[in-house]
């Protein structure tokens, strides 16, 4: 046998054992090219197979877990920032590749003698984006506008974790500020659902005043779907921003937002009242962020009366407004302002701004004394919730009362006494505090 024919047939044979080392990849001849079938030409007696990632690029609603494999390559290098890889740069694939976000990795394989693969590219489009262990920084949109990613309607964080949508804040200069591309008038502010505002002026919220320095509006990652943001250290409220709300805040504010994170029980509580179980802050510690069009602020497993505190504040202010529409749908309040509405086991705070929230609890002693001439008891304190007649008991004769004054506002007959929980209405809410201390 002559060297030539032997030279030729040991080069078949080692083409045929690269074949078999993975069934699933193509088979290479020699004097091929790369191709986007997964082969390039033959180097040294090697076929350089490009990488396959499981699972394959997609979109999905979860955290992924990317295998990535080339069949007897030395190693495989791959980024997750767009750029491309080579055998000598990007990261050294070594174990499966958490996909938290949407994003594309594109890696290259290795092989002896300085033989690599052509690059392969595999983009994971995901709803959900978890940063519960290291900050979620936004890209810029526009100037004055940050973009969440492809797809991507969700946010998690951690206690320790943020939104971080410093790089695109603009800041107002001579009454005016860019807000997505587009330059606002501060004394007659536009956007979202606020028409010819005035905000050149301070703004109250929960007796506290603040000024619009600062603004920037942020883009969901799917057109018209509003975005959630949650803590997986905290499961007690979680938050729904509508597509491309514009954060107004003051000059202090650093370009990060905070998930809903349990509270301090500090403050004053509205008279009557007293802070329940579950104290919130979301947004700022230190500043009070508003919103050209309402947000919701789930707080679960709280219902009746709540209220909220201004970051500066030492007061709590109730939420006396109960919105209109429906649970899912909350028609917007008033600016600056917040409603409320339950379902019976959640309740929904419909608001312009981000401050600390909590859930309310009627005191059941000391509570407001009843104006005289305008509930049955004259001027008698109401000693235990319920008691609306003041006779020491909660029985049928209070319920009577109750239901006399059914549906009434403030103006209502039997007002003061009867609306146990302060809301502003005489409704199911007052009927099952009534009903906790029948007897």
């Amino acid at each position: 046998m002559n060297k030539f024919f032997l030279t030729v047939v040991i080069a078949a044979a080692h083409l045929i054992i690269f074949s078999v080392a993975s069934a699933s990849e193509i088979l290479c001849t020699l004097g091929t090219s790369a191709t986007s079938t997964g082969c390039v030409a033959v180097e040294n007696n090697f076929v350089a197979f490009t990488p396959s990632a499981a699972p394959v690029a997609g979109t999905y609603s979860a955290v992924q877990s990317v295998a990535l494999s080339a069949a007897s390559a030395s190693s495989i290098h791959y980024t997750q920032d767009g750029t491309a890889p080579t055998c000598s740069s990007g990261s050294v694939y070594s174990a499966p590749i958490s996909v938290k976000k949407t994003q594309m990795i594109k890696a290259i394989a290795c092989y002896p003698q300085n033989t690599e693969s052509a690059i392969s590219s595999f983009e994971y489009l995901l709803s959900i984006f978890d940063a519960g262990s290291e900050n979620a920084t936004l890209s810029t949109a526009s100037a004055g506008a940050a973009s969440f990613p492809n797809q991507t309607t969700s946010l998690r964080l951690g206690n320790a974790t943020v939104l971080d949508i410093s790089s695109s804040v603009s800041t107002t200069s001579a009454g005016q500020i860019v807000i997505g591309g587009n330059t606002k008038t501060l004394a007659s502010f536009t956007s979202g659902n606020l028409s010819a505002v005035n905000l050149s002026a301070p703004v109250m919220v929960g007796g506290q005043s603040m000024s619009v320095e600062k603004a920037v509006a942020i883009q969901s990652g799917v057109s018209g779907e509003p975005m959630l943001l949650s803590n997986q250290d905290f499961s007690s409220a979680n938050v729904s921003i509508p597509d491309g709300a514009t954060v107004l805040a003051p000059s202090g504010w650093n370009g990060t937002i905070a998930p809903p994170r349990a509270a301090a029980r500090s403050g004053a509580a509205p008279t009557g009242f007293s802070l329940g179980g579950t104290i919130i802050e979301v947004g700022s510690e230190t500043e009070t962020l508003l919103f050209d069009q309402p947000v919701s602020i789930i707080l679960s497993g709280v219902v009746g009366a709540v209220g909220y505190k201004s970051a500066s504040s030492t007061v709590w202010v109730q939420i006396a407004n109960q919105c209109a529409g429906s649970y899912d749908a909350p028609s917007a309040p008033v600016f600056p302002g917040e409603c409320y509405i339950s379902d019976g086991t959640d309740t929904k705070i419909h608001t312009y701004h981000f401050t600390s929230f909590a859930g309310l609890d009627a005191e059941s002693a000391n509570a407001p004394a009843n104006p005289g001439g305008n509930g049955p008891v004259g001027g008698a304190g109401v000693a235990l919730v319920g008691d609306i007649n003041g006779d020491a008991r909660v029985d049928i004769l209070d319920f009577n009362l109750l239901f006399a004054a059914w549906g009434a506002g403030q103006s209502g007959p039997f007002y003061s006494s009867i609306d146990l929980n302060r809301d502003g209405a005489i409704d199911v809410l007052d009927f099952n505090m009534l009903m906790a201390n029948w007897k």
